[in-house]
């Protein structure tokens, strides 16, 4: 039988692909879209649209914003849930981001439990990941009752939405988790939301200075692609109680590395320690791609706290999501030859990045 899905988040950068893998799925027969009413529409092909239906919501509102009759087609309808949306923001608290990130979790559990059985789909972040093994590595499975701390909101309200879900008793009939590490960009094409994406205002804003800060971080680039990849498979739309550390787990590449690979590309860049590159920073100026999130990096111990992925990624257990890229074949794309060129071409000709010192002998 054709299953319909309804998902949020399939205006951003995630969803769109998403959305493309699952319209190509023969058994998809319908994807209802939430999107709030000022939102544009993604660009589909015809064939794309005649299995989409864009609903107007909001996650943040009682009921997702939905009227009542698009409320009760969602119920009664769907077979699938995937909850991408959520409000990224690495400055503000936990309150303010309590309605967008995990109230909206509670709605679509509540919309699971009328009508048609539904598998729910949850993205969360490898931050929202608490649960160790005697080895002390991060497991693919539910929160347990290991203490969580984070001092950041956006991180607080991930693992809050990851409780709720872990609270529900038949959860692994119909609740899956996919942990999202660094999105970067697709594999192909290079397309990457660099206007949003931390990782790459970070780097731009060490080019426009000149230096960079030596941390001892190793970076998962994970391509969106991969990404939807296995979010998209027929396993997680027909069972629940699965939980996927997912990122790209085949090859890292270090901050320093990552930046020597742009030094090479001819970016006029030098190493420096992070005390003297946040001065440089912080005297910068609002024309610094960075400028808008300084909260962040002029904390005494924001060394400390930038890349914290980084520290520890190692620590992430990946058996399932290995499982699932060897029964199906799914390849992770290779950083350094495949993902990095792909998108350095991107955001050069987006002209994200500015021209080289290469490129003007050239």
């Amino acid at each position: 039988m054709k299953k319909v899905v309804f998902l949020t988040g399939g205006t951003g950068f995630i969803g769109k692909y998403l959305i493309e893998k699952l319209v190509a799925l023969p058994e998809i027969k319908l994807i209802y879209v939430l999107r709030r009413e000022q939102s544009g529409n993604p660009s589909f092909n015809d064939s794309e649209m005649r299995k989409v239906e864009f609903i107007t919501g909001d996650i943040a509102i009682k009921g997702l914003g939905l009227s009542f009759e698009d409320y009760d087609k969602i119920c009664q309808e769907v077979d699938v849930i995937y909850h991408l949306a959520a409000e990224v923001n690495f400055v503000k608290p936990f309150s303010s981001l309590v309605n967008s990130n995990v109230n909206s979790l509670s709605e679509l559990i509540a919309i699971c439990k009328y009508g048609k059985k539904k598998i729910l789909n949850f993205t969360s972040t490898l931050g929202a990941a608490c649960s160790k093994d005697k080895n002390n590595n991060y497991i693919e499975d539910f929160p347990d009752k290991t203490p969580y701390y984070s001092d950041m909101g956006y991180l607080q309200s991930k693992y809050e939405a990851e409780k709720l879900l872990s609270e529900e008793d038949n959860r692994r009939d119909f609740v899956n988790i996919f942990r999202l590490g660094y999105i970067t960009s697709h594999s192909k094409t290079g397309s990457c939301p660099y206007k949003n994406n931390q990782l790459m205002l970070f780097i731009k804003s060490c080019i426009q200075l000149g230096v960079y800060p030596n941390l001892k971080r190793l970076l998962n680039l994970t391509s969106v692609d991969f990404a939807a990849d296995i979010m998209g498979l027929r396993d997680f739309m027909s069972s629940g109680g699965h939980v996927i550390n997912l990122f790209n787990c085949s090859e890292y590449i270090s901050w320093n590395e990552l930046m020597s690979w742009f030094v090479k590309r001819g970016y006029d860049m030098k190493m420096t320690d992070f005390k003297s590159w946040q001065e440089q920073f912080l005297s910068a100026g609002k024309d610094n791609a960075l400028f808008r999130l300084r909260l962040v990096y002029r904390k005494k111990n924001a060394d400390d706290k930038i890349l914290r992925f980084g520290k520890e990624i190692d620590k992430y257990r990946t058996d399932k999501l290995c499982y699932y890229v060897d029964k199906y074949g799914i390849n992770m794309p290779a950083i350094k030859e495949r993902l990095l060129p792909a998108m350095f071409n991107y955001l050069r000709s987006a002209n994200f990045l500015p021209t080289s010192n290469k490129e003007l002998a050239e």
